[in-house]
């Protein structure tokens, strides 16, 4: 039987050797996107604070990995679970929720800092045996000057200009006078990410199409989304809260892997 080692480290006092193992399973996983640059801006240069990095090692060899990774809500201290991941050839069982019970004990001390994460269809069920709670978004259809836009969150320019810049596919458009970031679609519905002042626009690349179609995420279903009720797993994703007494604001921007949907 494999010995199994699960080590935390937070991103500030990370070693060179675990940074590469990090990305080594993650890479190995998702594919070749976590290169050292996108690993130092995502964590190293986090606008924030460090970052909690879980590690699993199996004789050694790095087999699984997951971050717990800074990302504040509404100016408060918040964690977003984030990069998953479990080598398909690890000997070991049951890793996943290793993992998520190492989580469990974080949030149990850091009641103030709420976690939350948008999983995929895959790792959904493993976090709602565990105790998080789901709470589906739903596509509205957005059209600026109306009421779908008094409840869009505007996004904040320090976060674009650190993060969303690095996105690809988010370009601005402007409507009516105003600018917005959204993930261009040009097969259908471009999804809007919030309100942005000019300056905060004209650094993102403007859409190379006239957006005539958008929707934006709400916490209400609509006529457009009707079918969309229940929790349906395939339906929409979600995001997931474990400890917090009531669920925080958590716009679709703050999404760690948004783009161009």
């Amino acid at each position: 039987m494999s010995n199994i080692v699960i080590r935390t480290v937070w991103t500030n006092e990370i070693a060179p050797e675990e940074i590469n193992d990090f990305r080594q399973v993650v890479n190995a996983v998702f594919g070749d996107f976590c290169t050292e640059e996108f690993f130092k801006a995502k964590y190293l240069d986090n606008i924030y604070g460090p970052s909690l990095l879980f590690l699993a090692y199996a004789d050694g060899r790095p087999v699984a990995a997951e971050a717990l990774w800074r990302n504040d809500l509404d100016g408060k201290e918040a964690y977003q679970s984030a990069e998953t991941c479990v080598l398909r050839d690890c000997p070991v069982k049951g890793l996943f929720g290793a993992m998520l019970r190492h989580k469990a004990a974080f949030a149990a001390a850091k009641k103030g800092a709420p976690l939350y994460c948008f999983p995929n269809n895959e790792s959904l069920p493993g976090f709602l045996r565990m105790g998080w709670r789901p709470k589906p978004f739903f596509k509205k259809i957005f059209i600026p000057g109306v009421s779908s836009e008094k409840k869009l969150p505007p996004i904040d320019a320090k976060y674009a200009q650190w993060w969303l810049i690095r996105r690809p596919g988010i370009c601005r458009v402007k409507r009516l006078g105003r600018y917005y970031l959204v993930g261009d679609n040009p097969q259908g519905f471009s999804r809007v990410l919030g309100r942005v002042d000019r300056e905060t626009a004209l650094k993102f690349p403007k859409s190379q199409r006239f957006l005539w179609r958008f929707y934006v995420d709400s916490d209400k279903p609509s006529f457009y989304n009707r079918s969309f009720r229940n929790f349906d797993l395939k339906a929409t994703p979600r995001m997931t809260y474990y400890n917090c007494e009531e669920d925080p604001n958590v716009p679709i921007w703050r999404m760690d892997s948004i783009r161009a949907r």
